[in-house]
């Protein structure tokens, strides 16, 4: 299975490649019609900004992985420090001024709290929102603008309303 996957891989970035080529030598074509040096210039140009493109990620990847290691060691460290911070942030809320947040487990708890209550706000926010909209769609005609009586010339049935539009006379039959 790995082998075909590579394969596959391969095969991929020889057709991205290809095209690649492709469209570049299009563009350097074009570029050429006007000034044949300016065709090898946009050429070449394009393939090392493909080439730079290819390679970066690759010397960024080779080059920097000491320093994701430090990092991921300065992360381990200040696990105390984003718990402090936390606990820091938590006293300033009123709900837990009164409360010990010592430990993660104490400032998880105080956490999942905040979360309930986000969560019941959100929803009775909702509520009132979809409550007001049904109340606001089935609202009186008193209500509305517009003339108190909607159909004053009695041209309720479509058939009345089409020959009025057309401003055919209403004895005519309609085809």
């Amino acid at each position: 299975m790995k082998k075909i996957l590579v394969a596959l891989a391969v095969l991929l970035v020889v057709c991205v490649v290809g095209l690649l080529m492709t469209a570049i030598d299009q563009i350097a074509g074009f570029a050429g019609r006007f000034h044949p040096v300016a065709g090898e210039v946009a050429f070449w140009t394009m393939m090392a900004v493909v080439a730079g493109a290819a390679l970066l990620p690759c010397l960024n990847i080779a080059g920097c992985r000491w320093r994701w290691r430090r990092r991921w060691e300065v992360r381990r460290r200040s696990n105390s420090d984003i718990s402090s911070r936390y606990r820091r942030r938590l006293k300033t809320n009123p709900k837990f001024k009164a409360q010990r947040l010592e430990s993660l487990d104490e400032i998880h708890a105080a956490l999942d709290s905040l979360q309930i209550d986000a969560d019941n706000i959100i929803r009775r926010t909702a509520a009132t929102v979809f409550v007001s909209t049904a109340a606001i769609a089935e609202r009186p005609a008193r209500w509305t603008r517009g003339p108190a009586n909607p159909d004053p010339n009695g041209l309720a049935d479509s058939a009345a309303l089409r020959a009025a539009s057309l401003g055919a006379r209403q004895d005519l039959p309609l085809r």
